[in-house]
């Protein structure tokens, strides 16, 4: 289990755990993939890929925030 950093907020390592549980443990390649896939033609995304999108968002920008391996 990862062991939590001192820098991150309740709130932010429980948006973390939501994304993670709805995508699953993914490598950081895998989800800068997705994030360039989805974003290329956002209007024709349906509501679960925009809600996969802000997922992947959050757990890019809080991965090396909150996550010590």
């Amino acid at each position: 289990m990862a062991k939590r950093k001192k820098g991150c907020s309740n709130i932010e390592i429980k948006a973390l755990v939501k994304a993670r549980s709805r995508l699953g443990d993914c490598a950081e390649w895998e989800l800068k993939n997705m994030k360039k896939a989805l974003q290329m033609f956002p209007i024709m995304n349906t509501p679960e890929e925009n809600q996969r999108l802000k997922d992947v968002k959050t757990i890019l920008k809080l991965r090396n925030k909150c996550i010590r391996k």
